[in-house]
């Protein structure tokens, strides 16, 4: 694959330039200050066959890093043992793809291809960890990002749009761009665990996140009830509770705290957040001061963000409680977000937080 293919390859992730910026300064690749910046540098190149190859190599596996590692809505499903024997059953399972996307992996989908998905997720690949005591089911979804811009009659000035709206007070413009959605459902079966991961690259909010998942975790159990046992569609997924881990991530000693909401002892409300989520919420006056105030401060919702490789990578968990949680007999927020990790290994410690 040629650098500007693969370069191309990652502009349909539409993954955030600064952790595509991260990225490429871990793997010692060159840089700039924006997507053209770096399109025209890749083309300006002037090295060996060799060196292209490598650089190449390195975007596409970018690519792979950012669809398995990039930004997740995650659920996590804990099973009681006695379903052991349901979990290990599925090693004899044989699953049969809804949807085979070109090959090799990566695939770079054009919109001809995504033609052949809906709006539902299809199981498009399934992939067994290297001890076979767990696997990865890939769901295809097609998806759409909107945009809507609106345009003054009375300000537009070419004879034909004024002939054509006259009467009108605005024109309303949307714009829909169809993009692959990849969601992934990881079974431990030595574990009797299943976590839901949604892809969030282009969800803007915890509600369309919930959303993915809720279809992601339905497009599951009809898979499971037709390929592997009728008991899935009988069994709840008891997903792990995360509010009692706000408490726990405040008061862990990684991380630096840059966004949480908690009632203050006054009754209030209060969402406070470190401007453009730099520096530590804790070193903040006004923030020990309201922590201070009271010892039955509730905590609803927490977003940290963890260092790694000498301050070079950031990555950011949330559990994006509400207020309205606290007021309820059992507490309870099934959703975490993780954000801007570049590789399996901060991805990987951020699941630990949540296991």
């Amino acid at each position: 694959m040629s650098l500007s293919s693969a370069l191309k390859q990652l502009q349909t992730r539409n993954v955030k330039f600064t952790t595509l910026k991260t990225a490429l300064t871990h793997n010692s690749m060159p840089t700039s200050n924006g997507w053209g910046g770096i399109e025209k540098k890749y083309a300006d190149l002037n090295i060996p066959a060799a060196t292209t190859s490598s650089y190449s190599s390195k975007l596409q596996k970018i690519y792979r890093d950012n669809i398995e590692y990039g930004d997740k809505a995650v659920q996590i499903a804990k099973f009681h043992n006695d379903l052991s024997h349901l979990f290990k059953s599925l090693l004899q399972v044989r699953f049969k793809m809804a949807f085979t996307p070109p090959k090799p992996f990566p695939e770079q989908l054009s919109l001809p291809d995504l033609k052949d998905l809906t709006l539902q997720p299809k199981l498009a690949r399934v992939e067994y960890n290297g001890t076979r005591t767990g696997f990865t089911m890939y769901f295809y979804a097609r998806a759409y990002e909107t945009f809507k811009e609106k345009f003054p009659v009375d300000q537009m000035r070419d004879p034909i749009s004024i002939r054509r709206f006259e009467g009108f007070d605005e024109v309303v413009a949307i714009k829909q761009i169809i993009y692959l959605r990849i969601d992934s459902v990881y079974v431990d079966i030595k574990d009797c665990r299943i976590e839901f991961f949604a892809d969030a690259t282009r969800l803007s909010s915890t509600d369309k996140m919930n959303e993915a998942l809720l279809q992601l975790k339905a497009i599951f159990r009809e898979v499971m009830i037709e390929q592997a046992s009728d008991q899935w569609g009988i069994i709840a997924f008891p997903l792990i509770n995360f509010f009692p881990k706000i408490h726990e991530v405040y008061n862990g000693a990684q991380g630096l705290l840059v966004q949480l909401g908690h009632n203050t002892a006054a009754g209030s409300i209060n969402n406070s957040r470190m401007r453009a989520s730099l520096g530590d919420l804790k070193q903040d006056p006004s923030h020990t001061a309201s922590m201070a105030s009271s010892t039955t401060i509730e905590k609803f919702s927490i977003k940290k963000a963890y260092s790694y490789y000498n301050d070079l990578s950031t990555v950011y968990l949330s559990i994006p409680g509400k207020s309205a949680d606290t007021s309820m007999p059992v507490p309870t927020v099934t959703t975490a977000i993780i954000e801007d990790c570049i590789d399996g290994t901060q991805f990987n410690d951020m699941m630990q937080i949540l296991r």
